[in-house]
This record gives C-alpha cells, sequence and structure tokens, in this order.
C-alpha cells in the first residue's frame, strides 16, 4: 500500500497476474482505476448517504459494484460471470487494505 498525496495504490498478485487499484478522493468522488492483464476497470463512486452504487462494462458484460459504508467499512461485492469477488477496504487514519477473494481464494 501506498500513498501519494490523496490516490492510494493497492497492489494485488494473483497466479502472476497483478492487479492494480489506484483510489483517489476528490471532494466525495472516489475513483478506483483496476487494471488486470493490460485492461482498465474505471469506477466512479459518489457518496449519496451509504449506498454507493458502480455500474461497469467490459466486453459487453456490465459488472455492478455496490459500496456500502458502514463506519469505516466499505465492502465491495462484485460478480463477473456468475463469478463474485470480494474487496473490503477499511481506513484506518491513511491506511486502506484491500482483501480481494475470488470464489473464496484470496
Amino acid at each position: 500500500m501506498s500513498r501519494d498525496g490523496v490516490v492510494e495504490t493497492c497492489n494485488m498478485s494473483r497466479d502472476g497476474v497483478v492487479e492494480t487499484c489506484n483510489m483517489s478522493r476528490d471532494g466525495v468522488v472516489e475513483t478506483c482505476n483496476m487494471s488486470r492483464d493490460g485492461v482498465v476497470l474505471t469506477c466512479n463512486m459518489s457518496r449519496d448517504g451509504v449506498v454507493e452504487t458502480c455500474n461497469m462494462s467490459r466486453d459487453g458484460v456490465v459488472e455492478t459494484c455496490n459500496m456500502s459504508r458502514d463506519g469505516v467499512v466499505l465492502t465491495c461485492n462484485m460478480s463477473r460471470d456468475g463469478v463474485v469477488e470480494t474487496c473490503n477496504m477499511s481506513r484506518d487514519g491513511v491506511v486502506l487494505t484491500c482483501n480481494m477473494s475470488r470464489d473464496g481464494v484470496v
């Protein structure tokens, strides 16, 4: 985890494949740029109440990310082709932890 200004970067590796999530905060808008195998997914989330919803499209496949805010915990459930990916982000000061799992595999 690295922090540069208001940008938080989480680099994850799974089976040699690197996934990078760049979280930036600009007012009430949070942008997450997910890179996997050179393919970039951009999720722009605006905070309205406690629910954040992001609809992404990739190769005609719609991915829905429902962000729920409970205190300092953000839970993102991403569904792609019936495969669920979960990203749990907790804020503790300037720390953001991203735990990525796919079908129970971290």
